[in-house]
C-alpha cells in the first residue's frame, strides 16, 4: 500500500470519528500540516505542523475561518482551488508560504480531498508539505549537472521523511484503541491494525492481507463466530455482504465469546472501503438490563395493580353489603372480618413497598436484640399452624444447633422465614413443609446460622431459579396469574441477608419441591433465654372503652373522617368541636375556645395544620394561655412527617387510618387527668411481678406472633394487654408502644417487647 493510497483512505469519516485526527495521536508530530475544513471554510482539525507554519495553536485551531489561519493574502491566491474542492473536485498546487516572523519562505504542496457524503460535500482534508528542497534540487539540476548528487541525495531525504511520516501515521492507527481495517476495491485487506485481529480471535488464522473481506467472514461462520449466523448460515453471509458492499453503514455484531461489536463502514472516492470495530459490550449488556428492568418493573405494577383492587374490591363489597338492613349478627361479623382481613393484606403489601423503598435508599436499619432461634422457630410453626392445616399440610421444626442465645434482629429473620414459608404454603397442594436452622460456624464473638423452609410442591426448573431473588421477579407471568403474589418477597429476603452479611439460595427440581435457605452472621450473646411460660390462659373478656371527661376541637376536612372521630370520642363521653380548616381551629381557639386538646388534620384547605400550629403556639406565648396539647393527624406514616410536626409545634402524632386503640391511648396520655374513676386506684405494681403473671405472659406470647406479621388481631391483645397492666409500671411503655401501634408499626411494638423481656432474662435465669 502506497502513501498515497493510505493518505485517501485516512481521509474519511470514519477516521475522524475513531479519533484518528485528535491532537493526542502520533500525527501531531507528522512535518506535514493535516487538517479538516468544513464547507463553511471553519476549521475542525489541525496538527501541530500548523503552529511552526503559521503560528496557530492547533488547540485553538477548531472553528476558525481558513482566512484567519493562513492569512488575507494566501487566501486570495488559493480561493480558485477552494472554490473547485467545495464542488467536488480533487485539487492539487504548489504555493509559497512566509513564515509568521517573515524569516523564512517554503514552497508548499498542497492537497485537498472533498468529503462528499450522500452526493453533497461536507468539507475536504488539506494535506500540506514542504517541497522547497525538492524544487530547489530541480533547479539546481537545471544549472549544472554536477550538482546531481547532491540532488539525488536531497530526493533520498524527502523520501526518508515521508517513510517517516508514513510510519507515523501507521503507529497512530495502531495505538487508536479500536479495530481498524482497510480493504481495497477489489475487497481485498490491504491493512489492519493489532486490535482487528484480536477482535476477530476465531477468524485470526485467516486475517492476512491479500484476504477478500468475503473469505474472512465465511471462515468466521464455519466456526460459529458471529451468534446470530447460527442455523442460517448462507442468508447470514448474504445479508452481511449486501450491507458491505454499499459502503455506507452501521450495525451491531455479537461475537461468539459474547462481545458485542459497533460496526462503522465508509467507502472513500478511489473504492476503499474503511471499517472501524468499537467494543460496546459493557454498555449493549447495561441497556438490555435496563430494558429488562423496565419490562420487569411494567409487570409488577400490573400486578401490583390486580393486588391492591382485590382486597379493595373486597373492603368495598363488604362495606356495601354492611349496609344492608336486617343483617344478623353472623353475618355483621362475617363480613366485618372479611374488611379486616382484607385491611390487612393492604397493610402489608404497603410494608413490603416501604421496605424496599428503605432498602434501595440504604435507610432500612437492622436491630440488635438477643433472641433464641428455636424460639422464633417455634413461634413462626405457631403463626402458620392453622393456614398449613386447613389446606392440608403439616409443618414442623428443627434447630441444629448448641442452646445458645444470639444477637440480631429476630423480627427481620421472622420476616424472611415468613415469605418462604408463604411461598411453600402457596406452591404445595400436600406433605409437609420443614422450618430448619443450624449453626455453621463460630469463632465465640459472631456465628454463622442457616435457617431453611423445605416443602414438597411442584419445585422449580434449574433454568427458572436465577431470577427468583430479582427484584419484581418471579417464574413467570403464569405464576401471577395462578398463585398471585407482587414478586417482591424473595428480593426482600436477599436484601435483609446481605445487610446481614449473608446470602440465600434455593436447591430444587421441577416437580420435588423446593429448599429455600439464607445464611446470616450473627453475634454471639452470653444468656441463656428462657421460653415464655406459654400456660393457656383465657383471654379477658371484652373490655369496654375508656370513659374522658374533657372537650376536644376536631380540625378535619374530612366529612368520612369527621364522622369517625366524632363516633369514637363521643362514645368516650368526651364533648368534641369540629371544624374544618385550620383557619377555623386558630380563630376559634383566639376566641377562647375551652378545648383541653385538639387533634390537627395536617392537610386542608386555607390554611394547614403546619402552619395553624405555630400560630395558636404563638398566640398561647402573648397571652399567656397555657399550652395545650396538638396531635397532628396525618395519612403520612414517615419518620420525617413526624419530625416536621414535632418542629412546627405539635405534641405527638397519629396516622391514619386511625385505630380506636391509638386513640384512646394517646388520649389517655395527654390527658391522664381527665380519665374516669373506673380506670384509676390500682398501685403501681413493679414490672418484674406484672411480667410474671401467667394472664400477661399469655397476652404477650399470643400477641408476638401477631406482630411479627403484621395481624390486625394484634391490635386487639395489645389493647387486653394495655387493659392488664393499667396502673402498674408497665403501663407507661405500653402507652407508648400503642402508640406505636396506631401508626401500624408492629415492628418497633415486636422489637419494644423482646427488649423488655430481654432485660428480666438474668434475673429469671
Amino acid at each position: 500500500m502506497t502513501t498515497s493510497d493510505l493518505t485517501t483512505a485516512v481521509f474519511s469519516p470514519v477516521a475522524r470519528e475513531a479519533g484518528f485526527f485528535d491532537q493526542s495521536k502520533g500525527q501531531q508530530v507528522l512535518p506535514t500540516m493535516i487538517g479538516f475544513w468544513d464547507a463553511q471554510l471553519r476549521n475542525r482539525f489541525g496538527n501541530a505542523a500548523y503552529l511552526s507554519w503559521f503560528g496557530v495553536d492547533p488547540e485553538k485551531m477548531p472553528g476558525k475561518h481558513l482566512r484567519e489561519v493562513i492569512g488575507e493574502e494566501t487566501f486570495r491566491l488559493n480561493l480558485p482551488y477552494l472554490e473547485a474542492v467545495l464542488k467536488g473536485e480533487v485539487q492539487r498546487f504548489e504555493r509559497q508560504v512566509t513564515s509568521p516572523d517573515r524569516q523564512h519562505v517554503w514552497l508548499m504542496r498542497v492537497e485537498y480531498h472533498p468529503e462528499i457524503v450522500h452526493g453533497e460535500v461536507q468539507g475536504f482534508y488539506a494535506l500540506s508539505y514542504d517541497i522547497t528542497a525538492s524544487r530547489q534540487t530541480e533547479q539546481a539540476l537545471l544549472k549544472s549537472n554536477s550538482e546531481l548528487t547532491g540532488t539525488l541525495s536531497q530526493h533520498k531525504r524527502d523520501q526518508a521523511r515521508l517513510q517517516e511520516a508514513e510510519l507515523q501515521l501507521q503507529s497512530a492507527i495502531e495505538t487508536m484503541g479500536e479495530a481498524f481495517a482497510i480493504f481495497d476495491a477489489d475487497d481485498r485487506l490491504v491493512y489492519f491494525n493489532a486490535h482487528y485481529r484480536d477482535f476477530y480471535r476465531t477468524s485470526a488464522p485467516i486475517i492476512e492481507l491479500g484476504r477478500s473481506f468475503e473469505e474472512i467472514i465465511r471462515y468466521g461462520v464455519a466456526h460459529g463466530q458471529f451468534k446470530a449466523a447460527v442455523g442460517r448460515e448462507d442468508a447470514w453471509i448474504e445479508e452481511r455482504m449486501a450491507i458491505h458492499r454499499q459502503g455506507q453503514h452501521e450495525l451491531m455484531q455479537c461475537l461468539d465469546d459474547g462481545r458485542w461489536l459497533k460496526i462503522r463502514e465508509r467507502r472513500t472516492a478511489d473504492g476503499h472501503t474503511i471499517g472501524i470495530r468499537f467494543d460496546v459490550t459493557e454498555l449493549f449488556v447495561a441497556k438490555q438490563a435496563a430494558e429488562a428492568a423496565n419490562v420487569a418493573k411494567s409487570q409488577f405494577l400490573a400486578t401490583m395493580s390486580h393486588e391492591i383492587r382485590t382486597p379493595m374490591n373486597a373492603i368495598l363489597g363488604m362495606a356495601q353489603l354492611l349496609m344492608l338492613p336486617k343483617l344478623t349478627e353472623a353475618d355483621r361479623l362475617d363480613y366485618a372480618r372479611i374488611l379486616v382481613d382484607s385491611g390487612q393484606a393492604l397493610l402489608l403489601l404497603l410494608n413490603d413497598i416501604l421496605d424496599l423503598s428503605k432498602i434501595e435508599s440504604g435507610a432500612l436499619q437492622l436491630d440488635a436484640i438477643t433472641f433464641d432461634p428455636s424460639q422464633i422457630l417455634v413461634a413462626t410453626q405457631n403463626l402458620f399452624s392453622k393456614v398449613v392445616n386447613d389446606k392440608g399440610l403439616q409443618i414442623a421444626t428443627h434447630w441444629s444447633g448448641p442452646r445458645q442465645v444470639y444477637l440480631g434482629d429476630p423480627h427481620r429473620i421472622q420476616q424472611m422465614l415468613t415469605n418462604y414459608i408463604n411461598n411453600a404454603i402457596k406452591f404445595s397442594t400436600h406433605g409437609r413443609i420443614t422450618i430448619d436452622a443450624r449453626e455453621l460456624s463460630s469463632d465465640g464473638q459472631t456465628a454463622r446460622l442457616e435457617f431453611a423452609v423445605s416443602d414438597q410442591g411442584v419445585g422449580i426448573a434449574k433454568d427458572q431459579q436465577a431470577r427468583l431473588f430479582e427484584r419484581f421477579s418471579q417464574v413467570d407471568n403464569s405464576i401471577t396469574r395462578q398463585y398471585g403474589g407482587t414478586g417482591l418477597g424473595l428480593f426482600l429476603v436477599r436484601s435483609l441477608a446481605h445487610l446481614m452479611g449473608g446470602e440465600v439460595g434455593v436447591e430444587s427440581e421441577a416437580g420435588q419441591g423446593a429448599r429455600f435457605w439464607f445464611r446470616i452472621r450473627l453475634g454471639v450473646a452470653t444468656a441463656l433465654m428462657k421460653p415464655l411460660s406459654g400456660q393457656d390462659q383465657a383471654p379477658p373478656g371484652p373490655v369496654l372503652p375508656a370513659q374522658f371527661s374533657c372537650h376536644v376541637m376536631v380540625a378535619e376536612d374530612n366529612l368520612l373522617q369527621q364522622k369517625l372521630i366524632d363516633v369514637l370520642l363521643k362514645r368516650r363521653g368526651i364533648r368534641i368541636t369540629l371544624v374544618a380548616t385550620g383557619q377555623q381551629a386558630v380563630d376559634a381557639i383566639r376566641q377562647g375556645h375551652d378545648a383541653d386538646l385538639i387533634l390537627m388534620d395536617l392537610r386542608m384547605p386555607e390554611l394547614s395544620g403546619y402552619d395553624a400550629v405555630p400560630q395558636i403556639r404563638q398566640w398561647e406565648l402573648e397571652t399567656g394561655h397555657p399550652r395545650r396539647p396538638i396531635i397532628a393527624l396525618t395519612a403520612d406514616a414517615f419518620e420525617d412527617d413526624r419530625q416536621r410536626c414535632l418542629a412546627v409545634g405539635m405534641d405527638d402524632f397519629l396516622t391514619k387510618p386511625l385505630n380506636v386503640f391509638a386513640l384512646e391511648a394517646m388520649l389517655k396520655k395527654w390527658l391522664p387527668d381527665a380519665l374516669g374513676e373506673a380506670a384509676a386506684g390500682k398501685e403501681d405494681v413493679p414490672v418484674d411481678i406484672v411480667l410474671a403473671n401467667p394472664q400477661v405472659q399469655a397476652l404477650i406470647h399470643e400477641l408476638m406472633p401477631l406482630l411479627s406479621q403484621n395481624k390486625f388481631d394484634a391490635l386487639r391483645r395489645f389493647k387486653q394487654l394495655q387493659e392488664a397492666v393499667a396502673g402498674t409500671e408497665l403501663a407507661a411503655p405500653m402507652a407508648q408502644a400503642g402508640l406505636e401501634l396506631e401508626s401500624f408499626r408492629f415492628d418497633l411494638v415486636l422489637d419494644r417487647l423482646q427488649r423488655l423481656l430481654a432485660a428480666r432474662q438474668p434475673e429469671a435465669s
